[in-house]
């Protein structure tokens, strides 16, 4: 039977494959001008989610083991993918708009 936990380490494992799958494949630079920190951000985002996300999902199907997994971590996660879908990928947009909203308070 599945309980809240399971449901929530589930949860976290798709935000990671999805914000992975996000940065890495939806971007298209379209004759964008390269920008070096914003693209190793990106690779650095892609890398790090796409590795929890196996590592998650490895130790639940080859183990049994079911991670505990922070719900703040979680929240900010899905912030995250949000900030990705909306601006398609983009690392640039994403870091101009945080930096935004830290210059506007």
């Amino acid at each position: 039977m599945m309980s809240i936990s399971h449901a929530h380490t589930l949860l976290y494992a798709m935000l990671c494959g999805s914000l992975c799958f996000v940065v890495a494949f939806m971007y298209q630079r379209n004759g964008a001008k390269y920008k070096l920190f914003p693209s190793i951000t990106a690779f650095c985002i892609a890398a790090i989610a796409g590795a929890e996300w196996i590592e998650v999902m490895g130790s639940i199907i080859l183990y049994k083991q079911w991670p505990s997994i922070s719900p703040v971590i979680t929240i900010f996660l899905s912030l995250l993918l949000i900030l990705a879908v909306k601006e398609r990928g983009n690392v640039a947009r994403i870091i101009d708009r945080l930096l935004f909203v830290r210059a506007t308070n």
